[in-house]
């Protein structure tokens, strides 16, 4: 398991988070996968997980997802199913329910509440991966929060 600076320690009592892991600005993939997160050592509970819009997407229609790529037999699994992004301005928010429902937004102009769902999902050792099905501009931030389940699991930016 990381080290935890006292930040991260204090946050995570204080919200009951979990241990943050950080994916730096990126832009985005085109046509295909971003990893964001890989998961090693056993599984993790993933109590949030969440994007921000950075630089605004394109006006092109470019449906975003969230997958998972076990690193044990299988295949990838979609966490959060596509929305369109088309256009999403910066500071727009892009939050992952985990049950396999679309990606939630906040409104087009980044206004408007932050929204959270249940958020809380088991991830197995993987890779955890943007999907962009179209080719355009823009940026994006994420961060997780998780609970490793078993001794030594760990979650790091890809």
């Amino acid at each position: 398991m990381p080290v935890l600076n006292s930040s991260q320690k204090d946050a995570s009592q204080i919200f009951g988070l979990g241990i943050h892991v950080q994916k730096a600005l990126a832009t985005l993939p085109q046509g295909t996968t971003q990893d964001l997160f890989t998961v090693a050592g056993g599984n993790v509970l993933v109590a949030l997980l969440y994007g921000q819009v950075t630089t605004i997407l394109g006006a092109v229609a470019n449906d975003l997802a969230i997958w998972v790529d076990p690193t044990a037999a299988g295949t990838t699994y979609i966490i959060a199913s596509a929305v369109e992004g088309n256009a999403l301005q910066a500071n727009s928010f892009l939050v992952v329910e985990g049950d396999g429902t679309a990606l939630m937004i906040t409104g087009l102009a980044g206004a408007g509440p932050i929204i959270s769902g249940t958020g809380r999902f088991i991830c197995p050792t993987g890779t955890i991966q943007l999907k962009c099905v179209g080719s355009t501009t823009g940026a994006t931030k994420w961060d997780l929060f998780y609970f490793p389940l078993d001794d030594g699991a760990s979650v790091v930016s890809a």
